[in-house]
């Protein structure tokens, strides 16, 4: 039913967890309007007797049919959403999926409602070395199974959701006595929990709720070198981000304090893990948003590419170091030899639209901020405007118009542009 769904108004405590969270996550994924109706635990004894069974979450269509039992709602949900499939199969492997994870849930919520002390923690001491791995290991087998990133599939079903919720909740370090590590030796789990929490919109969703820590990416203040690519496939994919951008003033006290001394730097999870180099960033960052093949041999023809630019960033890069005079006669002699030759062997490269393949990915991006934002468009004093040449260079000078007319790239640096006048 895309775009004419019914009033929705969905029941659930005010806190982004438990039963009610993966319905909130399909209805964002799907971009289904609903209520978000968040109940005060205050309000909960009054509300309770109204509901079916005297639970929530509960779900209110069109202003008069309610739904109770959180999984009819999210299965409900995913239909509306088209994240619940219409092969039988692979809806009942959904189904078996949401059951088990209810089977956990109903493991560790009982302990909820003990008084905090030894009890509680002894309890919560012993799922941890006997339910937990229990229930984990056989979820891990069954994303291994199926292929390795969902739970039925190829792609994000509410039972991918379901289990996200409560991942994330084993792991968030609000449940004393279970420890944040618990899910760190399932493989297939954490994958298919940092699918989900990295699909854009969830990302967008919680830094709605201000409930998420976006990825930030550290880089010097201009629209052009290692870091852009990065900016660039993170607005592509829609995926929020915080660019936090370095002025030269405050580079050397930075600097020492930097993984390999070097920007652009991804911070992820608030300061848990930092990725630095840039192309493992663009890699990274290209296969959250799309940008990156699956394909192996299309993957490696997208690294081969974005390592040829390393090899004439290394060339020219250098002489930002030179006194003025020097660096001018530098460029102007790797204008005349070295840059042509490079852009003579990588035109003979660029077999397609674009490397690798037939879609944009971040090789392309990697390309196009050297040819476009840095060689020809005088970010480069003495390295001449006119360098990738029409004639020379037909098919590079091509593939800059074309990634140069992407909307989103071109509203980006057009924003730019007023921002600057």
């Amino acid at each position: 039913m895309p775009g004419n769904f019914p009033h929705l108004k969905l029941s659930y405590f005010d806190f982004d967890g438990g039963r009610g969270e993966a319905v909130r996550l399909a209805f964002a994924l799907g971009d289904v309007p609903f209520e978000d109706d968040r109940i005060p635990q205050g309000e909960w004894p009054a509300r309770k007797a109204t509901t079916p069974y005297g639970t929530v979450p509960t779900l209110v269509v069109d202003h008069k049919t309610a739904i109770g039992q959180s999984n009819a709602i999210l299965r409900f949900a995913g239909r509306l959403a088209n994240l619940y499939s219409t092969n039988e199969w692979i809806a009942a492997k959904i189904d078996e999926a949401l059951d088990a994870v209810e089977d956990l849930t109903n493991k560790v919520a009982p302990t909820i409602r003990m008084p905090d002390g030894p009890e509680k923690l002894a309890k919560r001491k012993e799922l941890s070395e006997t339910a937990l791995p229990f229930y984990l290991s056989r979820f891990d087998r069954l994303i291994k199974e199926n292929d390795g990133k969902h739970i039925a599939g190829n792609t994000i079903s509410v039972a991918d959701l379901k289990l996200f919720v409560i991942t994330r909740w084993l792991t968030s370090g609000k449940l004393d006595g279970i420890p944040t590590t618990i899910a760190d030796a399932y493989t297939y789990v954490i994958a298919n929990r940092d699918l989900v929490a990295n699909n854009a919109k969830i990302l967008a969703y919680y830094a709605r709720r201000g409930g998420a820590v976006l990825p930030k990416l550290t880089y010097f203040d201009f629209d052009a070198g290692r870091g852009e690519v990065a900016r660039l496939a993170f607005m592509l994919g829609k995926i929020p981000f915080t660019d936090e951008r370095v002025g030269f003033a405050s580079w050397p006290q930075l600097k020492p304090t930097l993984p390999f001394e070097q920007l652009p730097l991804l911070t992820l999870e608030g300061g848990k893990k930092l990725l630095s180099q840039s192309n493992a960033i663009n890699r990274y960052v290209g296969k959250l948003s799309g940008l990156y093949p699956a394909n192996p041999v299309d993957a490696a023809k997208v690294d081969e590419a974005m390592d040829a630019v390393e090899d004439i960033i290394g060339v020219v890069g250098p002489t930002r170091f030179l006194p003025k005079d020097q660096m001018l006669a530098k460029r102007k002699e790797l204008s005349e030899k070295e840059i042509p030759e490079w852009l003579a062997r990588v035109e003979k490269r660029l077999d397609a639209p674009y490397f690798g393949g037939n879609t944009l990915s971040v090789g392309d991006l990697k390309v196009w901020v050297l040819t476009e934002r840095m060689l020809s468009s005088g970010f480069l004093e003495g390295v001449p405007t006119t360098i990738v040449d029409q004639t020379k260079f037909p098919k590079l000078f091509a593939h800059r118009q074309l990634i140069s007319a992407n909307p989103v790239i071109k509203a980006y640096y057009d924003s730019k542009k007023k921002t600057q006048a």
